[in-house]
Formats: structure tokens, C-alpha cells, sequence
């Protein structure tokens, strides 16, 4: 977000009047018919919009407004996309849910190849992975007892 202030070269807490000789004298200096310099375009038309915004109380007040809050709105918005993203997700699970729901048993199985095998395989999984945990934690022990010892 571009700082007004600093391209005006005024601190955030100045007056109008500060606002408009810091203009006036910027717009004397780096007015594209005075100043030859390649980007003297650019520059006038980047102070002009700074003069625009910081002139007028209300837009002053907005803009010193989203200055300091500007991280907070981004934040915000991205939460507001995480949590309609989170919304549609869980839309598509609660349709897909029910038309599983519709379906019996048999074609639910026969359609998704889902058997008792499946199921036995978790099971076997969780017991594989506990014996060999507890397999590591006897060789570390073993291992630092001989360390210690």
C-alpha cells in the first residue's frame, strides 16, 4: 500500500496546511514542464494522488484508517476465503453423504470394492505399527543402558 505521507514528505499526524504547501511546493518542483527528468510524469501524477486522498478529510480519515489496518483487512479477507472454501467442502461432503446414505449395503460395497478384508487390513495395520513401536523402544533401551552402563 503506498504511503501518502512519505510521498508528500509529511509525517502522519500533519494538518491540512502542512498537506497543501507540501503539494504545492512538490508540484512546483517536479511538475513535468519544469523538471526534464525521465519519470517527472510519473512522480507529478503519484503526488497529485497523494494530494487527492489527503485533502479531503473523509478520504484522509479512510485512508489513515486502512494505513494502519491494512495487514488486518488482508487477514481478514483471507479468513473470509479459508472459511467459504471450508464451507463448500463441507457442502460437498454432506451431498456426497447423503447419496451414500441412499445406497444400500450390498451396492454401496459392490461399488466402492469396499470388504471385510479392508477393514481386517486397519486392524492389522494398528497392530504392526504398535509392535514395532514397541520393538524401537526396547532397542533404544537397550542401546542407552549399554551407553550408561
Amino acid at each position: 500500500m503506498k504511503d501518502y505521507y512519505e510521498t508528500l514528505g509529511l509525517k502522519k499526524g500533519c494538518n491540512s496546511l502542512q498537506i497543501k504547501k507540501a503539494y504545492r511546493k512538490l508540484s512546483l518542483k517536479l511538475h513535468p514542464d519544469v523538471n526534464k527528468n525521465a519519470n517527472a510524469h510519473d512522480t507529478f501524477i503519484e503526488i497529485n494522488e497523494a494530494y487527492q486522498v489527503l485533502r479531503d478529510p473523509v478520504k484522509r480519515s479512510k485512508y489513515n484508517y486502512l494505513l494502519k489496518n491494512h495487514k488486518n483487512i488482508l487477514n481478514a479477507k483471507r479468513q473470509k476465503r479459508y472459511e467459504n472454501s471450508v464451507n463448500r467442502q463441507t457442502q460437498k461432503g454432506n451431498r456426497q453423504g447423503k447419496r451414500y446414505a441412499q445406497e444400500d449395503d450390498k451396492s454401496f460395497q459392490k461399488k466402492y470394492k469396499w470388504t471385510d478384508w479392508m477393514l481386517w487390513s486397519g486392524y492389522v495395520f494398528e497392530i504392526i505399527l504398535w509392535t514395532l513401536q514397541l520393538l524401537l523402544e526396547v532397542v533404544v533401551r537397550i542401546f542407552f543402558g549399554i551407553l550408561a552402563g
